[in-house]
């Protein structure tokens, strides 16, 4: 996978992405900078100043694209100077080449250990958050992306996968709140489908309009409700056991705190009930907030 562009610099990358950069490129360049202290005073051959001006240009293009502006700008400043040194070097007479060039190297020598501290600081302001194996696929563009949530509830789903998100991060009383979220734009299309207008301060309006149709004598109930009770009657389960045990608490009490398991328990719950709703027919309109 190639290193990501400047402007999706924070994202998550795999070890191998960090490794291959760190093999390929900063150890070539600390192999550049090796070279050029130990040949100091000796002129190097042509292909060795070749090679090192094409390493500094892959070493800039990649701290480019790490985010290290000022490693960047150091690296190609040195490209340019060295490229320009060596070419004045190289229109000199035979016998003057070795003194211009122990006076050049040396020089470039300083600026190279300058570029080491350089970018070794830049490094260093960059901090990465290494994942847990087994919650890897929760933070891939891909994850649930095989699932009816994906074609059936587009915005529900981008905060599915925040919870997912957090929920590799840690942040599992986070991920909870990025669920309820979830639930709650669920809940939503199920009040609208009872012709009901929503009220998202309160679940338990939902709860009542479904117990009072259910509540109905057999005769006073339409075909079409009758058909839709048994669906409406695992909704009404849903809301009673979600809303008590864990919408109430991850909104209103700031005390609770959920674990890996709690999150990862309520992510399965999320996903069923989003799923069960897609199976019953119900999507996302258009332009729904």
């Amino acid at each position: 996978m190639p290193m990501c562009a400047a402007s999706q610099i924070y994202r998550v990358v795999s070890l191998d992405d960090m490794l291959r950069f760190m093999a390929e490129n900063f150890w070539k360049a600390s192999q550049i900078i090796t070279e050029w202290g130990l040949n100091a005073g000796m002129p190097l051959p042509p292909r060795k100043i070749f090679e090192t001006l094409e390493a500094l240009k892959t070493l800039q293009k990649n701290v480019t694209e790490m985010g290290l502006p000022v490693s960047a700008t150091e690296i190609k400043k040195l490209n340019v100077d060295m490229g320009r040194a060596t070419l004045d070097i190289t229109r000199l007479p035979d016998d003057k080449k070795g003194d211009a060039f122990k006076r050049t190297s040396a020089e470039l020598r300083a600026r190279f250990d300058n570029l080491s501290s350089v970018i070794h600081s830049e490094l260093q302001s960059r901090h990465l958050y290494a994942i847990e194996m087994e919650k890897q696929a929760y933070c891939t563009a891909e994850w649930l992306q095989d699932s009816p949530i994906f074609t059936s509830f587009p915005r529900a789903f981008q905060e599915l996968q925040s919870a997912g998100r957090c929920y590799a991060y840690g942040e599992c009383t986070a991920a909870v709140f990025h669920l309820m979220r979830v639930i709650d734009s669920g809940l939503r299309l199920v009040y609208e489908s009872l012709g009901e207008t929503y009220d998202a301060r309160n679940w338990d309006g939902i709860a009542k309009k479904i117990e009072s149709d259910m509540g109905k004598k057999h005769q006073d109930k339409t075909d079409s409700w009758r058909a839709k009770e048994p669906f409406y009657s695992g909704i009404l389960t849903d809301i009673r056991s979600i809303s008590r045990a864990h919408r109430n608490p991850a909104l209103h009490e700031i005390e609770r705190k959920y674990s890996d398991a709690d999150a990862r328990y309520l992510i399965d719950v999320t996903k069923a009930f989003m799923s069960h709703l897609s199976e019953n027919g119900m999507r996302e309109q258009k332009g729904s907030a």
